[in-house]
């Protein structure tokens, strides 16, 4: 069982690099545009994908590439990157053309994979498509795993999907954000699911991942600068990672929001021949060379963590990449050329290797403008009875602090009412208002409206002050 396993996981292994290794290519616009997708996807890659822009005549928004061989023409042109995208995972929801049809056609690949204990490929809509032999929980439970191009398609088997329940599940891996650019990989996703028959009505981003490679970079001088306290951090948690006496890297932050890693990036992919494909691209886009030394710097981000920028969609965060990068390397976590004083973290200068790093996540993701984010609040719970006794506490000290000391009940109301006369303010009005706003933003925690007196005002008044032990009603005035 051992060996059938060994050599099922070698041919997963070589179909992934030979899926992997094929050049890059993009949907033809014309036949695009003549097919009729939906508007969305065609306007989405119209205005941001290289190949768009060349249709156009040039681009037509002012959003920066995402990495830098997106503005290039010519593979032979292209000049080497800092960094991009590493992980994409992006939910997208809308509805299927026919999605009976397609899922028995994707049960009995499926079927097919169960006998090969291994992916088995199949063509849909004129591509080679790889099918896992099982569905996976992705939150919810996908049904089916489509592999394409180093895209992952997890499919809901439902009709019609929404923001609140997803329909497809997009992860785009590493080497996809690499070969194609994490911008037009999501656009490349969006027509292959357009052509499965799927109309992609809008998505939201789950996680980001966010890397820069540079050569002579040490993971190890990092890990111990931040050991001797040289570093500026947000993160709490965190994981140093060594080797003898050195530091092949170290971590910061929480999985669930946000994550740092730095490592050496030579180390990590040297462990085995599997990620023969990513040194291949490192090598031609990255780095340039066969580096002795080379470190990655990589921040991942999850939905709770993206939701603080006030972001929803990977449009969205892309459209604002440049301000996000920047503020994770500058005030998120930095390195400092000293010892750090922790009542006054401004003092302290940014190294220069982490200086280097922050321009380089300028240059792949645009240049850092400041970050706005925004301070969510958990749901709103009003204690009514916690109200009361505030208002009765309230009430006693201001009537103690005024000098006012009533003897009797009978005293007790005048007093009140006497101060919130002097006041000069309508009360009742601002009661009415202030129960407005309550309907509009808790309509969940509002009691019914007691209905209005009319015509006999003057017998529920009477009840009012009879059931507060009062002879009679004073008289004001």
């Amino acid at each position: 069982m051992g060996k059938r396993n060994s050599k099922a996981s070698r041919r997963r292994r070589q179909g992934r690099r030979a899926d992997l290794a094929k050049p890059s290519s993009y949907p033809d616009l014309g036949a695009m545009i003549e097919r009729g997708v939906d508007d969305r996807t065609r306007d989405f890659y119209l205005e941001t994908s290289s190949q768009g822009q060349d249709f156009l005549g040039g681009p037509i928004n002012n959003m920066p590439p995402t990495t830098v061989h997106d503005a290039e023409s010519s593979p032979g042109q292209r000049a080497l990157e800092k960094g991009g995208y590493d992980t994409l995972v992006i939910l997208a929801y809308g509805k299927w053309d026919d999605i009976e049809s397609l899922g028995k056609r994707l049960d009995l690949a499926q079927l097919e994979s169960q006998e090969k204990c291994d992916d088995s490929t199949i063509e849909i809509a004129g591509q080679v498509v790889g099918v896992t032999p099982s569905g996976a929980r992705r939150g919810l439970y996908c049904r089916w795993i489509l592999k394409w191009r180093g895209i992952q398609f997890g499919i809901v088997n439902r009709s019609q999907s929404s923001k609140r329940s997803y329909g497809v599940h997009v992860h785009v891996g590493s080497l996809a954000c690499m070969e194609y650019g994490g911008w037009d990989a999501w656009l490349m996703a969006c027509q292959f699911l357009a052509d499965l028959g799927f109309t992609v009505e809008g998505e939201t981003l789950s996680r980001a991942d966010l890397c820069v490679d540079r050569v002579g970079f040490s993971a190890d001088w990092a890990a111990k600068k931040c050991l001797r306290g040289h570093c500026i951090q947000r993160g709490r948690k965190g994981a140093f990672h060594q080797e003898g006496v050195s530091f092949t890297g170290f971590t910061r932050g929480s999985g669930s929001r946000i994550l740092l890693r730095v490592y050496d990036k030579v180390e990590e992919l040297g462990l085995s021949n599997e990620d023969a494909a990513k040194q291949k691209i490192l090598r031609e886009r990255r780095w340039g060379c066969d580096p002795g030394v080379a470190g990655r710097v990589e921040f991942q981000l999850r939905r709770e963590a993206i939701k603080d920028f006030a972001v929803d969609t990977f449009q969205e965060f892309h459209a604002r990449r440049g301000e996000i990068a920047g503020w994770l390397c500058r005030d998120w976590f930095r390195i400092t050329s000293e010892q750090v004083d922790r009542n006054n973290t401004q003092r302290a200068a940014t190294d220069d290797q982490w200086q280097a790093i922050q321009a380089d996540f300028a240059e792949a993701f645009g240049e850092a403008t400041p970050a706005h984010r925004v301070k969510r609040l958990g749901p709103i719970r009003v204690d009514v009875e916690a109200l009361k006794r505030q208002t009765v506490g309230c009430l006693t000290s201001w009537l103690a602090m005024a000098g006012d000391l009533p003897r009797t009940a009978d005293d007790l109301l005048w007093s009140t009412c006497r101060l919130l006369v002097d006041l000069g303010r309508d009360l009742a009005a601002e009661v009415r208002d202030k129960r407005a706003g309550i309907e509009t933003w808790l309509p969940d925690q509002v009691n019914v409206p007691r209905p209005e007196a009319v015509d006999d005002s003057g017998e529920i008044v009477g009840r009012l002050f009879s059931g507060m032990g009062l002879a009679a009603v004073p008289e004001f005035g």
